[in-house]
């Protein structure tokens, strides 16, 4: 009885790596290996000219075994498309669903003053079965003093709809200000400036005017400074 009740365990295991599911339905046989890059820490959102900053991102291991692999972070002047900073890190043995820091050793200096610049992150793993999760694309921007940004529920809001190309603006209450959206290369335009009444504003990006890419919302009205980066796609 005991012989059989083994074989049975022995034959059910054997269905079940030769299906390639155990535990938590990972693909084991096939040994997947999945790393994406998860947040870019540092630079912030906001960077002061000629300041140094550390480049500082997470990454993450989604497949089923530890893996070690090569990053890149590049940094390029929004403008005119340059890099500005390269450098590759090295790293080691990234556990099953592990998270880790990694700081790089060379230090980024900012250089020019009311620019945006381009923050890129790469990862490079062979047989990595999802390179569409291997690049994260971010922005910061450039400046001698850091937006005043509310996050007061009581003040105007700001926020994207789904879509992409609707601004929804909120306001509790009537204010006079101006509503503008700027393209990576600094161009502004305005959608609205004047009196906005208290409730919700909605104003749609043409696809004419507004292509697919990267753009920044700003409103201002007085005691008031509202910034919101959105990707438009088309």
């Amino acid at each position: 009885m005991k012989q059989r009740i083994l074989l049975s365990l022995t034959f059910v295991i054997s269905v079940c790596l030769g299906m390639g599911w155990i535990g938590e339905l990972r693909p084991v046989g096939a040994f997947v290996k999945d790393v994406t890059p998860v947040e870019i820490l540092e630079p912030s959102e906001y960077v002061i000219p000629d300041s140094s900053y550390t480049p500082r991102v997470i990454v993450a291991n989604l497949g089923s075994v530890p893996v070690s692999f090569d990053l890149t972070f590049e940094i390029k002047h929004g403008p005119s498309g340059l890099l500005r900073y390269h450098q590759n890190y090295s790293v080691q043995s990234l556990g099953v669903d592990e998270e880790r820091e990694l700081v790089f050793s060379h230090d980024w200096t900012v250089g020019d003053s009311f620019v945006w610049y381009y923050l890129i992150i790469h990862t490079k793993l062979a047989g990595d079965i999802h390179p569409g999760n291997d690049t994260i694309l971010d922005s910061c921007w450039s400046c001698w003093w850091y937006p005043s940004m509310t996050v007061d529920t009581k003040l105007p809001e700001c926020r994207m709809l789904s879509n992409g190309r609707n601004i929804s603006l909120v306001l509790e209450k009537e204010l006079d200000g101006k509503l503008d959206v700027f393209d990576v290369m600094g161009r502004r335009y305005v959608l609205h400036e004047g009196i906005f009444d208290a409730g919700e504003h909605r104003f749609d990006l043409t696809r004419q005017e507004f292509p697919g890419g990267l753009y920044f919302i700003r409103f201002r009205a007085p005691g008031i400074e509202l910034k919101r980066k959105i990707i438009v796609i088309e």
